[in-house]
Protein backbone atom coordinates (compact mmCIF):
# COMPACT_ATOMS: atom_id res chain seq x y z
CA UNK A 1 0.00 0.00 0.00
CA UNK A 2 1.06 3.61 -0.91
CA UNK A 3 1.95 6.33 1.81
CA UNK A 4 -0.40 9.14 1.05
CA UNK A 5 1.80 11.73 -0.78
CA UNK A 6 2.44 15.09 0.92
CA UNK A 7 2.23 19.00 -0.51
CA UNK A 8 5.70 19.61 -0.43
CA UNK A 9 6.22 23.30 1.02
CA UNK A 10 7.96 25.52 -1.45
CA UNK A 11 10.39 26.64 0.47
CA UNK A 12 11.45 22.66 1.26
CA UNK A 13 11.56 22.14 -2.40
CA UNK A 14 13.46 25.32 -3.23
CA UNK A 15 16.15 24.04 -1.26
CA UNK A 16 16.07 20.62 -2.17
CA UNK A 17 16.76 21.65 -5.77
CA UNK A 18 19.65 24.12 -4.76
CA UNK A 19 21.39 21.18 -3.22
CA UNK A 20 21.07 19.39 -6.22
CA UNK A 21 21.64 21.57 -8.60
CA UNK A 22 25.47 22.02 -6.66
CA UNK A 23 25.91 18.61 -7.90
CA UNK A 24 24.75 18.76 -11.03
CA UNK A 25 28.40 19.26 -12.81
CA UNK A 26 29.51 15.86 -10.71
CA UNK A 27 27.41 14.21 -12.00
CA UNK A 28 27.45 14.93 -15.74
CA UNK A 29 30.93 14.17 -15.60
CA UNK A 30 30.19 10.60 -14.08
CA UNK A 31 30.51 10.70 -10.68
CA UNK A 32 28.22 8.12 -9.44
CA UNK A 33 28.51 8.81 -6.11
CA UNK A 34 27.06 12.22 -6.76
CA UNK A 35 24.21 10.66 -8.82
CA UNK A 36 23.39 8.89 -6.12
CA UNK A 37 23.01 11.40 -3.53
CA UNK A 38 21.34 13.79 -6.08
CA UNK A 39 18.20 10.91 -6.44
CA UNK A 40 18.13 10.80 -2.18
CA UNK A 41 18.07 13.90 -1.44
CA UNK A 42 14.82 14.58 -4.14
CA UNK A 43 12.96 11.41 -2.54
CA UNK A 44 13.71 12.61 1.00
CA UNK A 45 12.84 16.06 -0.27
CA UNK A 46 9.74 15.00 -1.52
CA UNK A 47 11.09 15.88 -4.87
CA UNK A 48 11.13 13.89 -8.22
CA UNK A 49 14.54 13.35 -9.14
CA UNK A 50 15.67 15.63 -12.41
CA UNK A 51 16.56 13.69 -15.24
CA UNK A 52 19.94 14.66 -15.89
CA UNK A 53 20.67 12.64 -11.76
CA UNK A 54 17.70 9.45 -12.89
CA UNK A 55 19.63 8.40 -15.92
CA UNK A 56 22.69 8.07 -14.74
CA UNK A 57 21.56 6.69 -11.71
CA UNK A 58 19.45 3.93 -13.51
CA UNK A 59 22.39 2.79 -15.92
CA UNK A 60 24.72 2.29 -12.30
CA UNK A 61 22.40 0.49 -10.34
CA UNK A 62 21.16 -1.97 -13.59
CA UNK A 63 24.89 -2.38 -14.00
CA UNK A 64 24.60 -4.28 -10.30
CA UNK A 65 20.85 -5.86 -10.75
CA UNK A 66 20.18 -6.36 -14.68
CA UNK A 67 23.67 -6.68 -15.93
CA UNK A 68 25.90 -7.80 -13.31
CA UNK A 69 28.62 -6.16 -14.21
CA UNK A 70 29.18 -5.23 -10.73
CA UNK A 71 29.16 -7.24 -7.47
CA UNK A 72 28.29 -4.44 -4.83
CA UNK A 73 26.25 -1.66 -5.11
CA UNK A 74 29.53 0.75 -3.62
CA UNK A 75 31.45 -0.61 -6.96
CA UNK A 76 28.22 0.54 -8.78
CA UNK A 77 27.99 3.91 -7.69
CA UNK A 78 32.05 4.10 -7.02
CA UNK A 79 31.59 4.29 -3.35
CA UNK A 80 35.25 3.68 -1.80
CA UNK A 81 35.13 3.38 1.83
CA UNK A 82 38.69 2.63 3.89
CA UNK A 83 38.47 0.04 6.12
CA UNK A 84 39.00 1.79 8.99
CA UNK A 85 36.44 4.21 8.66
CA UNK A 86 34.07 1.93 7.93
CA UNK A 87 34.46 -0.05 11.32
CA UNK A 88 34.68 3.33 13.21
CA UNK A 89 31.44 4.61 11.51
CA UNK A 90 30.10 0.78 12.22
CA UNK A 91 30.72 1.46 15.86
CA UNK A 92 29.06 4.94 16.32
CA UNK A 93 26.11 3.56 14.61
CA UNK A 94 25.53 0.77 17.28
CA UNK A 95 26.56 2.72 19.75
CA UNK A 96 24.52 6.11 18.62
CA UNK A 97 21.31 4.74 20.67
CA UNK A 98 22.86 4.50 23.96
CA UNK A 99 24.93 7.78 23.83
CA UNK A 100 22.27 10.06 22.57
CA UNK A 101 19.51 8.57 25.03
CA UNK A 102 21.62 8.59 27.85
CA UNK A 103 22.81 11.95 27.57
CA UNK A 104 19.66 13.72 26.92
CA UNK A 105 18.50 11.61 30.07
CA UNK A 106 21.31 13.03 31.93
CA UNK A 107 21.00 16.33 31.18
CA UNK A 108 17.54 15.82 31.72
CA UNK A 109 18.31 15.04 35.49
CA UNK A 110 20.06 18.64 35.43
CA UNK A 111 23.93 17.17 34.81
CA UNK A 112 25.75 20.12 33.80
CA UNK A 113 28.01 20.81 32.20
CA UNK A 114 26.65 19.00 29.12
CA UNK A 115 30.93 17.70 29.12
CA UNK A 116 30.00 16.14 32.21
CA UNK A 117 27.64 14.02 30.66
CA UNK A 118 29.86 13.19 28.60
CA UNK A 119 32.34 12.05 30.53
CA UNK A 120 29.10 9.93 32.61
CA UNK A 121 28.60 8.60 29.04
CA UNK A 122 32.04 7.18 29.00
CA UNK A 123 32.09 5.50 32.63
CA UNK A 124 29.13 3.60 31.95
CA UNK A 125 29.85 2.73 28.33
CA UNK A 126 32.23 0.17 29.68
CA UNK A 127 29.79 -2.12 31.19
CA UNK A 128 27.56 -2.00 27.47
CA UNK A 129 27.53 -4.93 25.81
CA UNK A 130 28.67 -3.19 22.49
CA UNK A 131 30.98 -1.36 23.46
CA UNK A 132 34.42 -2.68 22.18
CA UNK A 133 36.97 -0.42 24.21
CA UNK A 134 37.58 1.56 21.37
CA UNK A 135 36.04 4.85 23.31
CA UNK A 136 38.40 6.46 25.66
CA UNK A 137 37.45 10.09 25.63
CA UNK A 138 34.48 11.93 26.17
CA UNK A 139 35.41 13.90 23.23
CA UNK A 140 34.48 10.84 20.57
CA UNK A 141 31.26 10.51 23.06
CA UNK A 142 30.44 14.25 22.04
CA UNK A 143 31.55 13.64 18.20
CA UNK A 144 29.11 10.63 18.31
CA UNK A 145 26.55 12.66 19.65
CA UNK A 146 26.49 15.83 17.67
CA UNK A 147 27.09 13.93 14.13
CA UNK A 148 24.29 14.52 12.03
CA UNK A 149 22.94 11.08 12.17
CA UNK A 150 22.09 11.12 15.55
CA UNK A 151 19.64 13.87 15.02
CA UNK A 152 16.91 11.54 14.27
CA UNK A 153 17.82 9.66 17.66
CA UNK A 154 17.55 13.25 19.58
CA UNK A 155 14.18 13.73 17.81
CA UNK A 156 12.79 10.54 18.63
CA UNK A 157 14.34 10.39 22.58
CA UNK A 158 12.38 13.91 22.70
CA UNK A 159 9.63 12.78 21.84
CA UNK A 160 9.61 10.10 23.62
CA UNK A 161 9.81 12.36 26.90
CA UNK A 162 6.69 14.59 25.40
CA UNK A 163 4.26 11.21 25.63
CA UNK A 164 2.47 11.53 28.89
CA UNK A 165 3.50 9.16 31.88
CA UNK A 166 -0.15 7.96 32.17
CA UNK A 167 -3.02 8.52 30.05
CA UNK A 168 -5.39 11.47 29.87
CA UNK A 169 -8.70 11.31 31.94
CA UNK A 170 -10.62 10.15 29.09
CA UNK A 171 -8.79 7.03 28.25
CA UNK A 172 -9.47 6.17 32.39
CA UNK A 173 -13.20 6.65 31.73
CA UNK A 174 -13.19 4.25 29.11
CA UNK A 175 -11.86 1.54 30.95
CA UNK A 176 -8.87 1.03 28.52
Amino acid sequence: MDAPRKRVRPYRRRLTLNAVEQLREQVEVGNGYAALTVVTICLRGGVLPPLWATAPFLHRYDNWDVRYREQTLDGAFDVRRRDKQFKVQQRNARLRPFIVGRVLQLSAAGVRPIEAAFAKVLKELCKHPDDDGSISSWHTIKGIYYEAASESWRRFFKALERIPKRPPKFVERLGV
